[in-house]
């Protein structure tokens, strides 16, 4: 009964090995990804006097032994520490190749923060989605000198981004072959600079495989 039981779990394990997925569940299989489910925080709906209804999500705790004050708007986001405030613009933010040409608002009532707090303020990162309308903006350095990049795009989530062995971040753009070919499809990762982003020699390959272009085999070699 143990070897058929072993058989069984081998089984299970091979069929899983090529099993499809979706572009969350990929990323849950990239090893330096950054934000995981942990990562994320609950914000609160916020109003200003003499408004009617809530604006605005808003989130406060500690980053890097820092306390911050996190306001996310449709079209920007504010931060709040030591006695100053400073305003991110959504359509100023640099933008990852193959993101959408215009910024798009973040959906506030289906809007998720994540926030990576470490010991370097300098690496600390928040990350503000709104899957619904594919809205994802990456916010770096946020109790020092913060920069913002816009990552709206083709299957973007702040789940995507990583960290490489280098120390850089990376985003990935995903791209379909020739229409043709249309089956195949490409990941490519781009590394976030100051205000730009370069593309990296890490891609992965893979198909897709279902009629709605949701599913995914990867090749092995990612």
């Amino acid at each position: 009964m143990r070897n058929r039981i072993l058989t069984i779990i081998l089984a299970a394990t091979a069929v899983n090995a090529t099993a499809s997925v979706d572009f969350l569940q990929f990323y849950a299989t990239r090893e330096h990804q950054i934000f995981k489910e942990q990562d994320k925080r609950e914000t609160d709906f916020g109003i200003y006097v003499g408004e009617k209804e809530p604006t605005f999500r808003v989130w406060e705790g500690f980053i890097s032994g820092k306390r911050l004050h996190v306001e996310v708007h449709e079209e920007q986001i504010s931060l709040m520490f030591e006695q100053k405030e400073i305003v991110l613009s959504f359509s100023r933010a640099p933008m990852l190749k193959g993101a959408d040409k215009f910024p798009r608002e973040l959906y506030l009532p289906m809007l998720d923060l994540f926030v990576k707090s470490t010991k370097d303020p300098t690496e600390s990162l928040l990350c503000v989605e709104s899957l619904r309308y594919g809205g994802v903006y990456l916010v770096a350095d946020p109790i020092g000198i913060p920069r913002i990049y816009r990552l709206s795009g083709d299957n973007s989530s702040c789940s995507g981004i990583e960290r490489a062995p280098d120390g850089r971040l990376i985003a990935p753009t995903w791209t379909k072959f020739h229409p043709s070919d249309t089956q195949k499809m490409a990941i490519d990762y781009y590394a976030i600079e100051k205000n730009s982003f370069r593309k990296t020699d890490i891609r992965v390959t893979g198909k897709v495989v279902d009629q709605k272009g949701q599913e995914y085999e990867m090749d092995e070699s990612h």
